[in-house]
C-alpha cells in the first residue's frame, strides 16, 4: 500500500517526487553546481537523484528504467531514446602558458597539425569527439597517457606535457598555468 500511496502523491504533484538523472563526468562537476539551486527553487517538491557515469553506463541504466533521463553528448543514435539538444558546448584549445601558441588570441584548425594531444581514456564520449577533430586536422594523440578526468588533463597541460581541447563549461577562468584559446571554425 505504501507504493500505491507514493504513486498517488506523485501524480498529485507531477513536478514533485523522485527524478532519476544520469549525467556524464565531463559535464557533471561543471553544470550541476550552476543548475541545482535553480531547480530546487523552481521545483521544491522534486527529489533529484543523480548518477554520474560514462555514456554507455547511463544509457544502459536509462534503457533498463533505472534512470528517467540522461545528460550526455549528442548524437547518441540509440533506438527508442528521444534526444533533445539542450545547449551547444564549444571547445577551447588548452595549452601550457609556456607553449609557443599560448601568446595567440585564438587558433585555427590548421594550428592543431602535429600537436601532441592529451585525451581521456576509452569510454568517454569527449575522447571520441576530440579524436575526430584531431584526426581530421593531423594532430597526434599522445598514446603514452590517458586521463580519467578533465582535471587530470588540465594538470598535464599545465605541466606542458601536451595540449588538449577542453569544453568551455569546464573552464572557470583563463588565469593560472593553462591558457584557453578559442578555436576558429570549430564552435
Amino acid at each position: 500500500m505504501n507504493g500505491l500511496t507514493a504513486l498517488a502523491e506523485q501524480y498529485g504533484n507531477p513536478l514533485g517526487g523522485d527524478f532519476r538523472l544520469g549525467i556524464i563526468p565531463t559535464v557533471a562537476p561543471y553544470l550541476l553546481p550552476k543548475i541545482l539551486g535553480t531547480i530546487k527553487k523552481a521545483f521544491p517538491d522534486l527529489r533529484l537523484q543523480l548518477t554520474e557515469a560514462q555514456t554507455s553506463q547511463v544509457t544502459a541504466m536509462l534503457k533498463q528504467g533505472s534512470l528517467d533521463a540522461v545528460l550526455l553528448a549528442l548524437p547518441l543514435g540509440e533506438e527508442n531514446i528521444h534526444e533533445l539538444e539542450l545547449f551547444k558546448e564549444p571547445f577551447l584549445f588548452a595549452v601550457s602558458k609556456r607553449h609557443p601558441k599560448a601568446r595567440q588570441a585564438s587558433v585555427s584548425l590548421a594550428d592543431l597539425e602535429n600537436e601532441e594531444v592529451l585525451l581521456l581514456e576509452d569510454g568517454h564520449c569527449l575522447r571520441d569527439q576530440v579524436l575526430e577533430v584531431c584526426n581530421a586536422h593531423h594532430a597526434v594523440e599522445n598514446t603514452n597517457f590517458r586521463a580519467t578526468s578533465l582535471e587530470t588533463l588540465r594538470q598535464m597541460v599545465a605541466a606542458n606535457a601536451g595540449v588538449t581541447l577542453m569544453p568551455k563549461l569546464a573552464v572557470q577562468n583563463n588565469t593560472g598555468p593553462v591558457r584557453y584559446l578559442p578555436v576558429q571554425c570549430l564552435n
